[in-house]
Parts: C-alpha cells; sequence; structure tokens
C-alpha cells in the first residue's frame, strides 16, 4: 500500500477474489431464495440502525483507503 513498490502477493489477491466471489454467490441464493420473505423499507429496529451505521462506516473508511491508495486496508474495510 502507498506510493512505495507494489508489496503484490498473488496467493493474498487470489484468496480475496474467491472470498468475495462466495459471499456474492451466497447473497444471490439467499436473495433468490424466498425474496418475499425478507424484510423492505427503512431500518425499523435498534439493531437495523446498528447495521445501517456500521455498513456506512465500513464504506466511508473504504472509499478513504482507496482515495489514499491503501488498497489492502480498502479490501479489508470494505469486506
Amino acid at each position: 500500500d502507498g506510493v512505495d513498490d507494489a508489496n503484490f502477493v498473488e496467493k493474498t489477491a487470489e484468496t480475496a477474489v474467491l472470498r468475495l466471489a462466495k459471499e456474492l454467490t451466497w447473497m444471490e441464493k439467499v436473495l433468490a431464495a424466498e425474496s418475499s420473505s425478507l424484510r423492505r423499507g427503512h431500518p425499523s429496529t435498534y439493531a437495523d440502525k446498528v447495521l445501517e451505521n456500521d455498513m456506512n462506516i465500513a464504506i466511508r473508511l473504504t472509499e478513504k483507503a482507496y482515495e489514499d491508495c491503501l488498497f489492502r486496508e480498502a479490501l479489508k474495510n470494505g469486506f
């Protein structure tokens, strides 16, 4: 990360891609299964609001890491 020479580890990159692909497959499966049983609309419980807040924090941290070219940090925050 940063402006130094890249410290690219192929195994780390492969693992990250596999984890993201696995997560995407799981999300697609859940959404396809019974989307009618999933709640819709704005967060209504305290737990919903806490999750939404945590997600927004992770998004901001990920965006900041990408802007600063801290790709490993972006991946950790985003995942």
